[in-house]
């Protein structure tokens, strides 16, 4: 037994040791931004050779208990080393790959916790037949003017991110995410369009055990989590304001799991109001949503069935409440939605349908404070494991009543495209989009809106 226990300990000491050499190899070269030289592998090697030998003398003297331990020669110097190849000492060869992946230049935190750099290149080339309010991804057509109709090509709806993951705290685990893109407006110079200002998009850190979640930060909003099938779509996804609600606000917000396929989410979401001044301000001022003084409560209630990467049902009932406080006056801002998504080998279907008041921030009225029904549907075919069809429609309404207050009253979309996943980093597509905006006292207005897009994701 104790002969055993004499050479564990004597391996493992030599496990520790050529550890400890090839880290030290490793951070000099990282250090250095370099790869490990001949010179420090052969070293390395002469090391390993040397300690191989002691473990070997010691284990004949426990095992035969006569005489001592052989003399170990020296290791010889770098210059007198031999270092031969690779496909002779597998040893070696693990060494310098781990050598060679140790010193590649990689995003470091000040932390010394692992961080990935996230992002995608988005390029959208696209044309309007009629007045888009924007230009690549419209979402209501605007009164036309003089002349009518627009061609033009951005990277705008680009982004790039952070997330990281940090230390455990007891059972939890815990992460950060943060990203970007540039549709936060244009600059102020003649070619403004080509200089898209940073918008801040997601920006969270999570808490998180097997089947519980915390989570601090910026994110999609609780209520009407899902989206249309689009990648020309990234800043604001597809069917936003034709019955598409959709958000991105600051919010403290709590996630169980349970066995049985149920989700449960809950949480306080920043009181936004979207009526925020049409200008760049450094300071913006309380809007409606602010001056109410409380927080907007939102949650929601999941099913799902099969694998989380291959789900075949997913439901879900989700709420939203806030107040708007306006001089004289305070009103409740409510939504009720009900999300579905299906897939059966090929195909699949997804969409929402929602009923609420006071939801511009969402899109809901097509950006507009009054009470508005609608939704969307969407239709999906996998063609192969690289193309995907995809079409679908949706539709936001204000009632008869409340078209006095309304502008809009009615918003309608329809798309349809073809994506391509060249690898999984390079997809394309093609879509094609019908938009109608129906005023509440004009002539409805139409726009035909056609989009190629390339997206190379890192």
């Amino acid at each position: 037994m104790r002969t055993t226990n004499i050479l564990a300990s004597a391996r493992g000491t030599t496990a520790v040791l050529v550890i400890m050499a090839a880290l030290a190899v490793a951070d000099d070269a990282q250090a250095n931004n370099r790869p490990a030289t001949a010179e420090e592998i052969a070293d390395l090697k002469a090391q390993i050779d040397t300690l191989r030998a002691e473990v070997q003398s010691l284990r004949a003297l426990v095992q035969g208990g006569t005489g001592t331990p052989a003399a170990v020669a020296p290791p010889a110097p770098a210059s007198q080393a031999q270092t031969p190849p690779a496909s002779q000492d597998p040893i070696v060869s693990m060494l310098q790959e781990q050598v060679a992946e140790q010193a590649q230049v990689k995003v470091e935190s000040a932390s010394r916790l692992p961080v990935k750099l996230t992002g995608s290149i988005v390029a959208n080339t696209f044309f309007n037949s009629g007045e888009a309010n924007w230009l690549e991804n419209p979402n209501v057509v605007n009164v036309p003017g003089a002349t009518t109709g627009s061609f033009s090509s951005t990277l705008r709806q680009s982004r790039i991110g952070l997330s990281a993951d940090g230390p455990a705290i007891g059972n939890w685990r815990t992460s950060g995410q943060v990203a970007f893109d540039f549709l936060g407006g244009t600059s102020a110079f003649q070619t403004g369009p080509t200089i898209g200002l940073p918008r801040l998009l997601y920006a969270f850190t999570r808490f998180e055990t097997e089947r519980t979640a915390i989570e601090v930060g910026q994110d999609h909003a609780i209520v009407a989590p899902r989206d249309p099938t689009s990648i020309a779509t990234q800043a604001f996804p597809a069917l936003y304001r034709s019955g598409n609600l959709y958000l991105r606000a600051p919010q403290v917000r709590i996630e169980r799991r349970f066995g049985n396929g149920l989700d449960v989410r809950g949480g306080l979401v920043a009181p936004i109001a979207g009526d925020a001044a049409a200008e760049f301000v450094f300071s913006p001022p309380a809007g409606t949503g602010e001056r109410s003084r409380t927080p907007a409560f939102e949650g929601r209630l999941g099913f799902t069935k099969g694998p989380a990467d291959a789900r075949v049902l997913d439901l879900g009932i989700s709420g939203h409440f806030g107040r708007q406080r306006e001089p004289g006056d305070t009103h409740d801002s409510w939504a009720a939605v009900f999300d579905w998504n299906v897939q059966g080998g090929r195909f699949g279907a997804g969409g929402e349908l929602f009923a609420g008041r006071r939801l511009a921030a969402f899109g809901g009225a097509a950006g507009q404070n009054v009470e508005s029904s609608g939704g969307f549907a969407e239709m999906r075919f996998n063609a192969s494991s690289m193309v995907s069809f995809n079409a679908g429609a949706g539709l936001d309404r204000v009632p008869d009543d409340e078209r006095s207050r309304a502008l809009i009253g009615e918003n309608r979309s329809a798309f349809g495209n073809v994506i391509v996943r060249i690898t999984p980093e390079v997809s394309t597509s093609l879509e094609y989009r019908y938009l109608t905006t129906e005023p509440s006292h004009a002539n409805e207005r139409t726009n035909h809106h056609v989009d190629w897009a390339l997206v190379y994701s890192f």
